[in-house]
């Protein structure tokens, strides 16, 4: 059993400090799944706060299988695919993994803190279709492998494999068409390798992570 576990058994059994330990641990990542999928800020704290809310609620059915962080990422990834579902609800769309967050009605604004030579790429990720979007942000910017993210989808890996594949050459056509819609943009020459480096570089580690 990791030690976040045990904290979150201990925070439902009612101990706040273990509870506030498990908070500071898991808030940078848990808020980073959320801060580029999201319409606004509020909608990116109220998920939040919904996936702690579920932690804890839900300790007891979870078996140890994986580690934490993959368990909380599950969560997190049911809590926003409900809000997919309500969004796409609002705007008429019949498969809410198909559209992006633009065809869901979100602006260009992000909540990720990212150079300015990565806007554009971070902006690009909310224009392809949220199945892949989630797919590459796991990859990238949580630098969880193919077998993780099967587990936090609930997915085969060989499934994600291929959604990463297909998402990175969606990802690299869209900010081609973005750069071309916006020439005043200094951007580097883009290939895979390319993209690869700033889908990195745009995640909390800064190191390149390999596609596969």
């Amino acid at each position: 059993m990791d030690e976040e576990l045990t904290l979150l058994q201990k925070w439902r059994a009612g101990d706040l400090p273990a509870g506030n330990e498990l908070f500071k641990r898991s808030f940078d990542s848990i808020y980073r799944f959320f801060a580029n999928k999201t319409r606004n800020l509020a909608d990116a704290e109220d998920l939040l706060q919904r996936t702690f809310e579920t932690m804890v609620t839900a300790c007891d059915g979870f078996e140890g299988r994986s580690s934490f962080r993959v368990y909380s990422l599950g969560i997190a990834y049911n809590i926003l695919r409900h809000y997919y579902r309500d969004l796409a609800r609002e705007r008429k769309f019949v498969d809410d993994a198909e559209v992006s967050l633009a065809d869901l009605g979100a602006g260009p604004h992000t909540h990720l803190e990212v150079a300015e030579q990565q806007r554009i790429l971070v902006q690009a990720l909310r224009r392809i279709p949220t199945e892949f979007q989630v797919v590459l942000e796991l990859r990238y910017f949580e630098g969880q492998d193919p077998d993780a993210i099967a587990a936090i989808l609930g997915l085969n890996p060989n499934t994600i494999r291929g959604r990463i594949g297909r998402g990175r050459k969606k990802l690299l056509a869209t900010i081609e068409e973005m750069i071309r819609s916006a020439p005043e943009h200094q951007y580097p020459a883009l290939d895979m390798n390319t993209l690869d480096r700033l889908l990195a570089d745009a995640g909390p580690g800064g190191s390149p992570q390999s596609a596969r």
